[in-house]
C-alpha cells in the first residue's frame, strides 16, 4: 500500500487535506479526508509520515500548522500565524528542525523553528522588493524557498522580480543573502528542481513557459541553456510545477490554461532538454503533480475541476499514458508523496 497526500483551496467543496491509498498495482482503494483545514495550499510531510506541516488560515490570519500522527489520526500540536495573506510554498529541513515558507501576495519569506514539543516559533521574516515588466509582476511575489541538496544554502524564487536568491541560514535563524540569479525580464521565476546527481538546477518560469538550465556551485547559479516547454500556445497559459525523475533522464512540467503536461528528455550532461511529449492533464488547471514511490505513476491535482488524474510512466522513454482511473477531489494544488 502507498499513500498520496493532497491539499488545496477550500473555497468550494474541499474542506482540507486528503489521502489516496493505492494498492500494489497502483489502484485507488481509499480516498479519505484526514485534516479539516482552511486553504492548505501547500504542505510537507516528514519522511516517517508522523508529522505534517501545512500552510493555513485561521481567524483571518495566515501561517503554518503542525499536525502529528497520534492514535491513527493527525492531531494539531502547533500553530503560528503571522501574515494577512496565505502563503504558497513550504519546505522542511528535518536535520535543523526548521520550516521555510514563501508568500506570493506579500513578497515575504519566513523561517519557523519546530520546538521539541511540536510548537512552532516564527524566527525571521525577510521581505523582497522590486517588480517586473509583466502585469503579474506589480511587486515581489515569492513563490519558492527550500534548502539546496547539500544543505548549505537555500534558494528562493521570486516571480515578481525574475530572480532566484541564494541565502544562508545564520545561527540566529536569519536569512543572509549570498548571491542573485536573474532570468530574462518578464519570465516569472516560479519553482525549481535539482538534477539528482549533477550540479544542475532546472528553473520553471510561469509567464514564459520556459526552463532555465542552471549550473550550481557554492551557492552560485549560472545559466547554461533556456528551452521552451510548449511548442504552441493558444490563449492563456501559465506553467506551475516541475519535477525531475530520479534517474535524471526526464523533466516534467504542468501547464495551466493549456491544461497539459510536458515531458522533456535530459541529455547525459544534464544541460540540453528536448520536448518529447505534451499530453492533456485530464482536468482544468493542473496546479501540481508528483510521482508515486517507484515513479511508475504520475498523479495530477487540478485546481478548477474535481478530479485527480493518473498517468502510467514509461521509465525508459519517459512518456506518459493517461489511465482511466481518477479520484473525485476538488481544488487540489499540492500533491506530495514519500
Amino acid at each position: 500500500m502507498e499513500t498520496i497526500y493532497l491539499g488545496g483551496y477550500t473555497r468550494q467543496t474541499n474542506k482540507g487535506l486528503h489521502t489516496l491509498t493505492l494498492d500494489d498495482n497502483g489502484q485507488v482503494v481509499k480516498t479519505e479526508q484526514i485534516i479539516e483545514e482552511t486553504n492548505p495550499t501547500y504542505f510537507v510531510v516528514s519522511k516517517d509520515e508522523q508529522h505534517l506541516y501545512t500552510l493555513s488560515e485561521k481567524e483571518g490570519k495566515a501561517g503554518v500548522a503542525h499536525y502529528a500522527y497520534q492514535n491513527g489520526h493527525f492531531v494539531e500540536v502547533g500553530r503560528v500565524s503571522f501574515l494577512t495573506n496565505n502563503g504558497c510554498f513550504i519546505s522542511l529541513d528535518e536535520d535543523k528542525q526548521v520550516l521555510y515558507t514563501a508568500n506570493y501576495h506579500e513578497g515575504k519569506l519566513a523561517v519557523i523553528k519546530i520546538e521539541a514539543n511540536g510548537e512552532l516559533t516564527l524566527m525571521n521574516i525577510t521581505s523582497h522588493v522590486g517588480h517586473g515588466p509583466h502585469e503579474n509582476q506589480d511587486g515581489p511575489h515569492c513563490h519558492y524557498l527550500a534548502p539546496t541538496p547539500d544543505h548549505r544554502y537555500l534558494l528562493a524564487c521570486d516571480l515578481g522580480t525574475d530572480a532566484v536568491t541564494t541565502y544562508e541560514l545564520t545561527a540566529d535563524y536569519n536569512l543572509s543573502e549570498v548571491a542573485n540569479y536573474h532570468t530574462e525580464l518578464g519570465s516569472g521565476a516560479r519553482h525549481l528542481a535539482f538534477h539528482p546527481t549533477l550540479p544542475i538546477v532546472y528553473l520553471i518560469s510561469e509567464l514564459t513557459y520556459t526552463i532555465d538550465v542552471l549550473s550550481y556551485q557554492d551557492g552560485q547559479l549560472e545559466r547554461l541553456n533556456r528551452v521552451d516547454t510548449l511548442e504552441h500556445v493558444e490563449g492563456f497559459n501559465s506553467s506551475s510545477a516541475i519535477r525531475v525523475s530520479s534517474d535524471g533522464n526526464f523533466v516534467y512540467v504542468s501547464n495551466r490554461g493549456d491544461n497539459s503536461l510536458s515531458v522533456l528528455k535530459i541529455t547525459q550532461q544534464g544541460t540540453e532538454l528536448t520536448l518529447i511529449q505534451t499530453i492533456a492533464s485530464g482536468g482544468d488547471f493542473p496546479r501540481d503533480f508528483n510521482f508515486n514511490h517507484d515513479e511508475s505513476l504520475l498523479i495530477v491535482g487540478h485546481q478548477k475541476s474535481e478530479v485527480v488524474t493518473f498517468f502510467q510512466r514509461d521509465a525508459k522513454t519517459g512518456t506518459l499514458t493517461a489511465l482511466p482511473q481518477t479520484a473525485p477531489v476538488s481544488e487540489i494544488v499540492c500533491v506530495q508523496t514519500i
